[in-house]
């Protein structure tokens, strides 16, 4: 599947890999589509490593729900809503998180206007072993409240 985890900043994202030499765009009607997935680690850079993107990604099922242009496949942000969040209790329940916030924004849109959502699951990586989560997660000082242009879905 053309999907790509690639290493931006060191900040991991999944999206849609440009696999043909046409390009391929929503049809134009389309609602905001799900675009791409990133995992952020916005205050421990080098702790979002490849290998700890491995670790993450298997407990993201909206993985399987972004939009694939070479598959001419459009998923529609409303239809991904309850995965992001079930998707982020999962994450925070493993216990190998400090502290997750799940955000939202537009992304670049499509030739066409069509909206892409980003998806920013925003991380801090527990050191040592995993510990049973006591409660809702909090964010770390300078992180309350949402990017500008960004939406909180998660907690």
């Amino acid at each position: 599947m053309p999907r790509t985890l690639r290493l931006v900043f060191t900040v991991c994202v999944v999206g849609v890999a440009a696999c043909t030499t046409r390009t391929v765009q929503p049809p134009a009607a389309s609602p905001e589509l799900t675009r791409f997935i990133e995992l952020n680690c916005p205050t421990q850079r080098e702790e979002c490593s490849r290998e700890f993107a491995r670790q993450v990604l298997p407990h993201l099922e909206v993985r399987d729900h972004i939009s694939l242009p070479s598959q001419e496949r459009w998923v529609p942000y409303a239809e991904t809503e309850s995965f992001i969040r079930s998707d982020a209790e999962r994450l925070w329940n493993t216990g190998i998180l400090e502290s997750l916030w799940v955000e939202v924004r537009d992304d670049e849109p499509w030739a066409n206007g069509v909206v892409g959502k980003r998806i920013i699951f925003n991380m801090v990586k527990r050191e040592g072993d995993p510990v049973t989560p006591s409660g809702p997660p909090t964010t770390p000082a300078g992180f309350e409240s949402p990017a500008p242009g960004h939406e909180r879905l998660y907690p």
